[in-house]
This record gives structure tokens, C-alpha cells and sequence, in this order.
């Protein structure tokens, strides 16, 4: 048994297929098969039931993930030490904005962020939020070592990985038609005016974009973060909505406001994505990426 074995398991288990596995962990399809397979044969039980255009865990498959799951993330863990280790305990510490709208409280989620991310791979980071628009000229200017993208990132010069999705909603205020439902449609949303933020939604790919792409037509009202004058409470008394993380504790204690998630039909998963530049991946980043990309190591640290 090895651990790329264990990791393909844990990647079928999780996407549902061979196939996506393979997409997830940047190997061919075959090298999933054959690895699942041999492990299979040294385990002695199957781990999968394969069907069609799928696979779902046997009952010693699910036991095994159970297992398997701290193991991965003492490995992660272990390879995180020995790539950023540093003598120097005053060595500089890893520099990452994070490109999202700001949100509830997140001068206090912002830094505990970068302080699990830290502890994951045993590196110093300092994290601020930030747009789009800035945090790609802070990149290319070297300013910071990484960015975290809500969407993908595609600029020249700058490496861009997927390294998970968000679930995507929609905040209201109490009052507007749409607050009390339980799930709210493309359909439902065409009828009100939706904000733009021009650092997000005109640089890179965004919640707004991948929406349009899917049928989304409600009218946009473009505003830049940094307008003082733009009253975003009236947009809202006006039936304006807000695209959004589905994480209804972000907004707890928020007078008035209501988020509502997008129903499962029309649902969009979002990537985030880690970018830095190319050619200039610090050891730091990598063993960031790897760990982000596993679910094991983000379990571990929740």
C-alpha cells in the first residue's frame, strides 16, 4: 500500500467517479483504475461498487475512508514540515489576500483563516482582505506571495488552481419577496436587480459570470466598492439582491437581512482558486495548494 493509492480512494470516494478523481488529482483515469484496483487486491475486499458512469463505497470502502482520513492528513502534514522547514525562525512570513466582497465580521474570520492555513503547513501567514482588480496587481508586483480567488483567475503571468467550490445564495433583506422562501431559481431572480461590483465582477470570473452563462437576466447596477456615494441600503429597499457565500453564520446578527440559498437545479458550484506566479512557486505555496486540495487535511483543521 502507498499513499498515492489512498489518496486516489479518498478522490474517487469524494467526486463520485474514476474520472473525476482523475481530474482532481492531474493523473489519467487509468492511473486511478490501476491504483484502486492494486489496492484493492492487497486489501482483499473491494472498496467500490462500480456502476455505470460512477462508483459509491462498499461497507469495508467506508470503514476504510474513515481510517484513511487521519492518515492522509498526518502525511499532508508531514510533507508540509520537511518542504517549509527553515532554521531561521524569523523567516518571512507567507503574504496571501483574499479576493472577496467585504463580509460580516471578517476582520475577526479573515485572520483565524490564515491562522488554520498557517498551523496546516507549519508556515507563518498573514492574510487581509481584498478585490480582484488590486489583489492581481499586488500578485504581478510581488507584493504578496499568493491570492485567493472566489472564481477562476486568468491572467497572463499568474498560475491559477482550483482548489475547491462554494455554494452560492443570494442576501435580501427581510422584507424583500424572495426572504422567506426556502430556495430561490434563475427564474426567480430575473424579476430584481442584482449589484455588480465592478473590482469583482469586470476582471475575472465571478459568482455574476457564471450565473449569465446560465441564464441569469436580471438587470445589473454596476458600483465600485471604493464609491462612497452609492447607498446600498436603498438598492435593497428597492428589491436589489447581493450574490453570496451560502454560509448563513457569516451573517448571523445582521439586522434585517436574509440569505437564501440557490435551489439544487439551478445551483452553480463556484471554484476557489490559489494563484501565484509562474515560475515563482515558494515551497510554502505548494504545500498550501496540496493541502487545500485534500478534504482529509481541511477536515483536520475545522
Amino acid at each position: 500500500m502507498n499513499i498515492n493509492q489512498v489518496r486516489y480512494f479518498e478522490a474517487a470516494l469524494e467526486e463520485g467517479s474514476f474520472s473525476a478523481a482523475a481530474r482532481a488529482q492531474f493523473v489519467t483515469v487509468q492511473a486511478v483504475s490501476k491504483a484502486i484496483a492494486d489496492l484493492e487486491r492487497e486489501l482483499g475486499k473491494p472498496l467500490f461498487i462500480r456502476e455505470n458512469r460512477c462508483v459509491r463505497p462498499t461497507e469495508f470502502g467506508q470503514a476504510f475512508h474513515v481510517k484513511a482520513l487521519p492518515v492522509l492528513a498526518a502525511f499532508e502534514d508531514l510533507e508540509a514540515f520537511a518542504e517549509t522547514y527553515d532554521e531561521d525562525e524569523d523567516a518571512s512570513p507567507m503574504r496571501i489576500l483574499l479576493c472577496a466582497p467585504p463580509f460580516p465580521n471578517n476582520e475577526v474570520v479573515v485572520p483565524n483563516i490564515a491562522s488554520l492555513l498557517g498551523k496546516a503547513v507549519g508556515i507563518n501567514v498573514t492574510m487581509k482582505l481584498s478585490n480582484s482588480r488590486d489583489g492581481v496587481s499586488a500578485l504581478l508586483s510581488e507584493q504578496v506571495n499568493a491570492i485567493i480567488t472566489i472564481g477562476v483567475c486568468e491572467h497572463q503571468g499568474i498560475e491559477c488552481i482550483p482548489v475547491g467550490t462554494m455554494q452560492t445564495g443570494i442576501a435580501v433583506l427581510d422584507s424583500h419577496p424572495l426572504a422567506k422562501r426556502a430556495s430561490v431559481g434563475i427564474d426567480d431572480l430575473n424579476q430584481y436587480p442584482v449589484l455588480l461590483a465592478s473590482e469583482f465582477d469586470d476582471f475575472a470570473q465571478s459568482i455574476m459570470s457564471i450565473y449569465r452563462e446560465c441564464g441569469l437576466k436580471s438587470e445589473s447596477v454596476k458600483v465600485s466598492t471604493k464609491d462612497t456615494d452609492f447607498e446600498l441600503g436603498r438598492f435593497m429597499e428597492e428589491g436589489g439582491y447581493v450574490f453570496c457565500a451560502n454560509i448563513p453564520p457569516l451573517f448571523k446578527g445582521i439586522d434585517n437581512l436574509a440569505v437564501v440559498p440557490i435551489d439544487q437545479d439551478h445551483v452553480e458550484p463556484v471554484p476557489i482558486c490559489i494563484c501565484a506566479l509562474k515560475g515563482k512557486n515558494m515551497p510554502q505555496y505548494k504545500a498550501l495548494v496540496r493541502m487545500a486540495s485534500n478534504p482529509a487535511v481541511l477536515m483536520s483543521i475545522m
